[in-house]
């Protein structure tokens, strides 16, 4: 794995017993998972909404999925299935499983959304979160073309980043890594409009923090499976 934790050693503090450091282990990862689900959907309390008078192209919502289903429905499938692409600094995230980066510390990084040729995407947005649920950490942040939902009941978490006009490009948002990490999941959550239906796909995000001990990570995919049986291997020892 590439976000370890550097091993301590007996001088350092005394070995924990193995029942209680597979305890540790366990809530640790329970707490890791948690705390992503909470980025994802930004918000979940009932009381949450768009500010009253404010306008949009489309009818945003303030929490997940970010769109009116009362108004459009469900939606028509992953982003792929319509020719579309989310990339992270240039780096396409997959659908499936997780997208593993290094950033600094509160590094700002650029997600786009990318439509294949021929694929035209009048309207979109940005939710969810890669960072702390601290100063701009606890939002997406707009690009040129973007403009951020004003939502009336959140407590620290903005509303997604929705494009300013109809068709606008490019399609952006900026993002605000962990402040400090050795390894942490956040989710992306990309909506878009293609024709009189919407596409969304959301996409799991793991961040290590650059210059903590760890052995690094490139930009790559990391299978479900193969985080099960990670977990599986912690929780014996």
């Amino acid at each position: 794995m590439y976000n370890t934790i550097p091993e301590t050693t007996p001088q350092e503090e005394p070995r924990q017993p193995r029942k209680a450091l597979g305890m540790i282990v366990a809530v640790s990862l329970l707490l890791g998972a948690s705390t992503a689900t909470i980025y994802a959907k930004a918000g979940v309390a009932a009381s949450l909404e768009v500010t009253p008078g404010a306008t949009y192209t489309k009818e945003w919502t303030c929490s997940a999925p970010y769109v009116d289903t009362a108004v459009y429905g469900q939606s028509s499938g992953p982003l792929s299935t319509a020719g579309l692409t989310v990339t992270l600094q240039g780096v396409e995230l997959t659908e499936t499983g997780e997208t593993s980066f290094e950033f600094g510390r509160y590094e700002h990084v650029t997600a786009e959304l990318v439509p294949s040729a021929g694929v035209t995407v009048s309207d979109w947005a940005f939710g969810g979160l890669i960072g702390d649920v601290s100063a701009e950490g606890d939002r997406a942040l707009p690009g040129d073309a973007g403009v951020q939902v004003s939502c009336t009941g959140l407590s620290g978490i903005a509303g997604p980043v929705v494009n300013k006009e109809t068709g606008g490009t490019p399609a952006t948002a900026i993002y605000v890594a962990y402040g400090y990490t050795y390894g942490e999941t956040g989710q992306i959550i990309v909506t878009a409009f293609v024709g009189d239906k919407y596409y969304q796909s959301t996409f799991q995000v793991h961040v290590v923090t650059k210059g903590i001990n760890h052995d690094g990570a490139m930009a790559r995919s990391v299978g479900v499976a193969a985080l099960a049986g990670t977990m599986a291997v912690l929780l014996m020892v």
